[in-house]
């Protein structure tokens, strides 16, 4: 586990060693007769955990819960925890060639750990609110069920938590990750379906033949949604590259001002499909710069009344752009109006307070800070510090006061975890999440004077 610190290194063995002493002692547990089913439920596990229902970023559902939970219910923890074990780790084999499984095989190992710790929990939980295993003749208690489901999660938050923190200082937002209610929502009822479906149906070898079919049918239908929506986003991204040749110094700055906007977003509670937008408009927000001549963009000196009126037309030249586009339409708004300041000082319309759509007023912050504390063809960077108490000086003038204490929060999060735990605890960026790591955006530094 080269790369890896001393301290992860023991929790990596420990956490192993725990799940390997789970399963030898559940071992004894398991009914014979009962491989065919567990041989089953493993294949399901690898289609689960190698196709998840999504775009592998955190909209995405991923259906290995509910194989579990179903599992634990038909045949006990003990078989459930080498499904978990035999099942991931051939999805880990099939996808080590893939871009959807960059890590390594340390970090798979501890993961699979993690699951089996949290199937042996859940399974704790289920026998105490007196539920029963199906195959074995028991009947299934909700109450039970709620608690298996409740300890599975919180298991599985906690221990992740445990092990981000020793790897990167933090873990907080992991376990919020780890246990959010829409993966528990599906969950849930998936386990409940595929499992007494399986019972009750006894489907013979053209059943299990359809069934995969099936699934195999829903996943490459999301795959192909997937695909376009690549294909779809990597034209986007054309297009903005096009907007940083006329300007290099802004070269990363979208990316920048999505993950400072994201953050924020996060800190104020924001619905996650508002977040989601609220990304791809913080890249985008300079997209009406296209129009500019790049001498303009380029220019060491200040700008005349003429080009600076040209430059205050970029939001209008944006909105235009992006309102007719189906994808785009929803984030037209806050890059049209993230120039407008608080106090109604600003452009293109001159609004004011409340009337700035609140994603527009946090694309003002994101994008005022991250330009201070990158060089310009005119100045040089912004120390962070300074950057920070400039913002925090335009409060209530420029900005919202409610947005600027939520970003402070944000600053302080990048402070103490460093960039690229930052990155990671907040990126929404579909590239990189398809590739499973974030591609970290360097902090751009001052030129040195020669």
């Amino acid at each position: 586990m080269s790369g890896f610190s001393t301290g992860f290194r023991l929790y990596v063995s420990a956490a192993g060693l725990a799940a390997a002493l789970s399963l030898v002692a559940a071992s004894a547990g398991i009914d014979p007769t009962h491989w065919p089913h567990l041989l089953f439920f493993c294949l399901m596990l690898v289609i689960a955990e190698v196709v998840p229902l999504g775009d592998n970023t955190r909209g995405s559902v991923n259906f290995g819960p509910s194989v579990d939970i179903a599992g634990i219910m038909l045949f006990g923890p003990g078989a459930a925890g080498w499904v978990c074990l035999v099942g991931r780790a051939a999805a880990a084999f099939v996808l080590k060639e893939s871009t959807a499984n960059p890590y390594p095989k340390e970090v798979s190992f501890y993961k699979i750990s993690h699951v089996i710790l949290a199937i042996r929990a859940s399974g704790a939980a289920y026998i105490a609110c007196q539920g029963g295993f199906v195959l074995e003749g028991g009947t299934i208690s909700i109450l039970a069920v709620a608690a298996m489901t409740l300890a599975y999660f919180a298991t599985l938050g906690f221990l992740s938590a445990v092990a981000y923190s020793i790897r990167y200082r933090s873990g907080l937002a992991l376990f919020r990750e780890k246990a959010r209610l829409i993966q528990v929502a599906v969950s849930v009822p998936g386990a409940l379906i595929f499992g007494l479906t399986y019972h009750h149906m006894q489907v013979g070898l053209s059943g299990v033949l359809l069934f995969l079919l099936f699934l195999l049918l829903v996943s490459y239908s999301s795959r192909l949604f997937v695909d376009m929506k690549a294909i779809y986003w990597g034209t986007v991204r054309a297009l903005m590259t096009s907007v940083e040749g006329k300007a290099p110094h802004s070269v990363g700055h979208g990316d920048s001002v999505a993950l400072y906007a994201v953050a924020t977003a996060r800190k104020m509670n924001m619905p996650e499909n508002e977040v989601a937008k609220l990304h791809w408009a913080g890249f985008l927000h300079d997209i009406g710069l296209v129009g500019i001549h790049e001498l303009i963009l380029q220019k060491e000196g200040p700008l005349s009344v003429e080009e600076f009126e040209a430059v205050m037309e970029h939001p209008e030249k944006a909105y235009d752009m992006l309102r007719e586009v189906p994808f785009l339409g929803g984030m037209a708004e806050s890059i049209r109006y993230h120039h407008e300041r608080y106090d109604g000082r600003g452009y293109p319309h001159g609004i004011a307070g409340s009337q700035i759509p609140i994603s527009a007023r946090i694309l003002a912050v994101a994008d005022v800070y991250d330009a201070l504390v990158s060089p310009r063809s005119y100045r040089w960077a912004f120390p962070p510090e300074d950057a920070r108490r400039e913002v925090e000086r335009l409060s209530g003038s420029a900005f919202d006061p409610k947005v600027i204490r939520s970003f402070l929060r944000v600053l302080d999060d990048e402070a103490r975890w460093g960039r690229l735990v930052f990155h990671r605890h907040y990126s929404l960026d579909s590239d990189s999440s398809s590739r499973g790591r974030a591609t970290v955006i360097p902090r751009k530094p001052a030129p040195t004077a020669d």
